[in-house]
């Protein structure tokens, strides 16, 4: 697979699902019977594998993802040949109901992303160039500005608005099963106060976009020392994880979050897929609060 389609994957991807999902197109909220362990069943006879691989279509590209039966896969969790062969995203809708903790809905916001995924190069394929990209680093919350509808001009400070959220579900697709051997892969939570904010931007509601990038490669060259380590976990199953920013921020000391997910090596033939885009508001605390006892081994931070 040629380097510069991973690049488009894991860029232009994150990309179009956050075209895609705005504010006018509010989430209705249905009550669903979660199922215990899987999506779906399908014909799986039918399927055709090359050493375990499933080939799919990606407009005029054929890939080969790791082959997962539908009975095996873990409910929740998006695996690749489900994200690549469901061009229209239409899975996000049913997976953010599908993992929505108890005495929560789902946050209707202006724009939503966090998805990365890497499809690795097969044995029997002839190995490409390398991308060689073994860290990802997203924020919790997306910022906006009342002049969203005019011309932007990104030297210069507009008031920005933080689009915050209760809780963060992220899927892990691993395929630990899969592989004899794979990078060792880390999540780490940065919280980044006021101080921080003002020290870079000034004015932590009003700066510009330039300096905002111009912060993030600061935090990013020191390895994101000026922030506040609020959890650093190891992934070593799929699944989907949950972050309570409610219960981190009680004291409103952030403004906003960073996830950096970290892998400790770059392995061509490694395929994975994380998505965290799965974003809820808690209305029932008590709900709440025991579904997250119950779930306390998914729960970062």
């Amino acid at each position: 697979m040629k380097k510069f389609f991973l690049f488009l994957g894991m860029i232009s991807f994150s990309f179009l699902i956050c075209a895609c999902n705005n504010k006018d197109n509010d989430i209705v909220v249905e009550e669903l019977e979660k199922p215990s362990g899987i999506i779906n069943e399908s014909e799986e006879e039918n399927i055709e594998t090359t050493n375990g691989f499933k080939n799919v279509k990606f407009g005029e590209f054929d890939l080969y993802v790791p082959y997962i039966k539908q009975s095996q896969k873990i409910g929740g969790v998006v695996y690749l040949d489900d994200d690549i062969e469901d061009n229209q995203f239409s899975y996000l809708d049913f997976y953010a109901k599908y993992n929505k903790p108890d005495g929560c809905n789902i946050a209707t916001l202006r724009a939503n992303s966090m998805s990365y995924y890497h499809i690795g190069t097969p044995p029997f394929q002839e190995k490409q160039e390398e991308y060689n990209q073994t860290e990802h680093v997203s924020e919790a919350f997306t910022t906006y500005m009342d002049e969203a509808d005019k011309k932007i001009d990104n030297t210069k400070p507009y008031n920005k608005y933080y689009d915050t959220y209760d809780v963060q579900g992220i899927s892990f697709c691993l395929y630990e099963d899969f592989y004899e051997t794979y990078p060792k892969i880390t999540c780490s939570i940065y919280g980044i106060n006021s101080d921080v904010l003002k020290k870079y931007l000034g004015d932590e509601n009003k700066y510009s976009a330039y300096d905002y990038e111009e912060m993030k490669n600061e935090l990013k060259q020191s390895d994101y020392s000026e922030c506040d380590m609020i959890c650093n976990k190891k992934i070593e199953k799929s699944g989907v994880y949950y972050i309570d920013y409610n219960e981190i921020n009680k004291k409103n000391d952030y403004k906003q979050f960073l996830i950096k997910v970290e892998f400790s090596e770059y392995i061509d033939n490694y395929s994975y897929d994380i998505c965290g885009m799965y974003k809820y508001n808690i209305e029932d605390f008590e709900n709440f609060r025991v579904w997250k006892y119950d779930h306390k081994d998914w729960i970062l931070g």
